[in-house]
């Protein structure tokens, strides 16, 4: 049976919706559901396994598998929880500049290395119980942290960007890595104004605050763990090296010295 060029096109438009309809539903994981179905498409276009093997983009697919490995380790020892706690507490009385604290909290958990979409989770993680707390709106709070985490996983180093830059690349307009990314910052953080002026943010008051935690300094495994992240990016940016390779590399240094054992760090990541 032979399909017309917009029929396959159509037909390969409904299998991505039902691929990724069927993996919410059956709570499996998209990624392996979609290679199932892509053999499927690709017998009824005629397309050679080869073919479809070769157009699988294995640099993209080691550049996030060695991000997301990166991420773990800072998620699993603590230290992304502890320093975004340190950063909104860093406000003091000023309870009116928490917003603003979450919105640069969400840049720094999703560039970090997660990415926007674990960012925007763990930011709701801060956001909730911190909004309860002060007695306010949580869209508030919720919003600053929800835009600055797709600021930062548009950052050249996190699988967001990378996949933004890569297809950029693969389209023939080269590499929009800081363009994209000053985009995302100037208009991400406009949007949060018109919310944080549209919801009274500037009424938040400090006398809901709960200092009764005192928040502990890093241990030496997250002053590693933040050193490492320094370097990382550093090298990346400084020697242009494949920022998947690196971050195995950077990683599984940190996993050698005990900072994390690398079994967790493989079970954590999102494939």
């Amino acid at each position: 049976m032979s399909f017309s060029p917009e029929a396959l096109a159509a037909i390969s438009l409904i299998a991505l919706v039902l691929t990724i309809a069927i993996a919410f539903w059956r709570k499996m994981n998209p990624g392996i559901v979609a290679f199932g179905v892509t053999l499927i498409v690709g017998i009824m276009a005629g397309i050679p396994t080869k073919q479809l093997i070769a157009g699988f983009n294995s640099n993209l697919f080691v550049i996030l598998l060695g991000a997301a490995f990166f991420a773990t380790i800072s998620q699993i020892n603590g230290t992304l929880e502890l320093l975004a706690k340190k950063v909104v507490n860093a406000v003091g009385t000023k309870a009116h500049l928490v917003p603003f604290a979450m919105f640069f909290v969400g840049i720094l958990l999703a560039g970090s290395g997660p990415g926007t979409v674990p960012g925007i989770a763990l930011c709701a993680i801060f956001s909730a119980p911190l909004s309860r707390a002060l007695k306010t709106d949580p869209l508030v709070i919720g919003y600053g942290g929800q835009l600055g985490a797709i600021v930062g996983g548009m950052a050249p180093w996190c699988a967001t960007g990378i996949v933004s830059s890569t297809l950029s690349a693969d389209a023939g307009f080269g590499s929009l890595v800081m363009t994209t990314f000053m985009t995302y910052l100037v208009g991400c953080f406009i949007f949060f104004l018109v919310v944080y002026f549209a919801l009274k943010g500037w009424n938040i008051k400090a006398d809901h605050i709960n200092r009764s935690e005192k928040l502990p300094a890093f241990n030496f495994n997250q002053r590693i763990t933040l050193l490492a992240t320094v370097v990382m990016i550093a090298v990346v940016i400084v020697f242009k090296t494949n920022i998947g390779l690196t971050c195995f590399v950077v990683g599984s240094v940190l996993c050698a010295f005990g900072v994390v054992k690398m079994e967790e760090c493989i079970k954590k990541i999102s494939w």
